[in-house]
């Protein structure tokens, strides 16, 4: 795999400049913050069916948020640290990092937005929502950076175009490295008060490479009709569905050409004043992360309820579900897949939090995990309990500059 040669801190620096206007005299900048300390204990850390490995550890986070506004311009810079150490397994200590920019610029050609990220987390942390291969403490380093222009046609249409650069390393051979770029392009139209649908049109590239050094080198391109309807303040709901077309190639392997259908919707509804629910999924044929020229469909479905029992404490139940289904490498479409390469992960956690003052609250969280390979996989089952105190610092201006 070759990667771009493009300096990334030279890359960043220069899309940064061309968003932000030449003056910024009178803008309004602010400063917002968190603070938190876990305590928890996880008696299978690293979901293990043939050794469990208990632990009690601690996380300590802080975030920062600053940023800018004035009459066409809002840029928000976000930093947060995650340290988690557990006193008698030093192997699973993580430090995760992340940092995100997020800007836009209105002009009388449209809006410019731009995105850029920054991340280095350990794989026990970023697995969570990928392969839930833990098998190997690891540091993962993405940097991603997202620009897009959108232009108002009329009151009622937009059309937007989109581009993006994410490359993907890590410090270990266990785990793939990879790049790619994204292109796309659509256009919105407002059917009602509450309602808009769109098309979009995107292609994706992606390299990577195994642990063996075989690049597999992925093409990906799809086509997609979305409806967003906001009806009140107490419901909303989006769907996005379309057809989408994935290609690999590794060296010696006859180029695998898989069609699938994609999926994506969310929705929110609140039952009352104090009761809120959340649902969302998503389904898609995508190349496999782990860089062997594969193709794999994913599924995902979360639900969550949120009550508030008292004017300062509320409590919450999210349950998550994913499916990872490999559809290997064959062009016959008779052929799909191993039920030994199917992986299922499943989540559910209940949470209570209590608002101790106007800045700062305690939570305690129960979480069960459960994950199986194959039918006749062995099932990993673990259980962790958490309680955090959490601090915020509320917005606070900055003054003009």
């Amino acid at each position: 795999m070759t990667p771009p040669k493009t300096p990334i801190p030279l890359c960043l620096a220069t899309l940064l400049l061309c968003l932000t206007p030449v003056s910024v005299l009178g803008a309004e900048w602010f400063i917002q913050g968190n603070a938190s300390e876990t305590v928890l204990y996880d008696d299978n850390l690293r979901l293990s069916t043939d050794d469990p490995e208990a632990g009690f550890g601690f996380i300590s986070t802080i975030g920062v948020d600053t940023g800018v506004q004035t009459g066409n311009l809002h840029a928000i810079l976000s930093g947060t640290a995650d340290f988690t150490r557990y006193p008698d397994n030093s192997e699973s200590d993580a430090d995760d990092y992340r940092v995100h920019f997020d800007g836009a610029h209105q002009t009388p050609l449209g809006e410019f937005r731009l995105g850029a990220a920054f991340s280095s987390q350990s794989t026990l942390t970023t697995q969570l929502v990928e392969d839930f291969d833990f098998s190997e403490n690891a540091t993962q380093t993405t940097v991603s950076v997202d620009p897009s222009w959108s232009y108002d046609l009329t009151s009622r249409d937009r059309i937007n175009i989109y581009g993006g650069w994410t490359d993907t390393s890590f410090d270990s051979m266990t785990f793939s490295n990879s790049w790619s770029y994204t292109l796309g392009g659509g256009w919105t139209h407002q059917l009602t008060e509450v309602d808009e649908v769109s098309t979009t049109l995107s292609m994706r590239h992606v390299e990577s490479d195994s642990e063996m050094d075989m690049v597999t080198i992925s093409d990906v391109y799809g086509i997609a009709f979305g409806w967003t309807h906001t009806s009140s303040d107490r419901l909303s709901f989006d769907v996005t569905v379309g057809p989408r077309l994935v290609s690999t190639k590794s060296m010696g392997v006859e180029e695998t050409v898989r069609a699938g259908g994609f999926l994506d919707s969310s929705m929110q509804y609140a039952l009352d004043d104090r009761t809120t629910l959340s649902y969302t999924a998503s389904s898609a044929v995508e190349p496999t992360t782990t860089g062997d020229g594969g193709v794999e469909e994913r599924q995902r479905v979360s639900v969550g309820i949120t009550h508030r029992l008292a004017p300062r404490t509320s409590a919450s139940l999210d349950a998550s579900y994913q499916r990872n289904g490999n559809l290997f490498f064959s062009n016959d479409d008779s052929d799909s897949g191993d039920d030994a390469d199917e992986q299922q992960f499943f989540s559910v956690s209940p949470s209570i939090t209590h608002q101790l003052s106007r800045y700062w609250d305690l939570s305690a969280t129960y979480r069960f995990r459960a994950e199986q390979t194959g039918d006749a996989g062995d099932l990993a089952i673990g259980n962790s309990f958490l309680v955090t105190l959490s601090y915020r610092l509320s917005k606070r201006d900055l003054g003009h500059w």
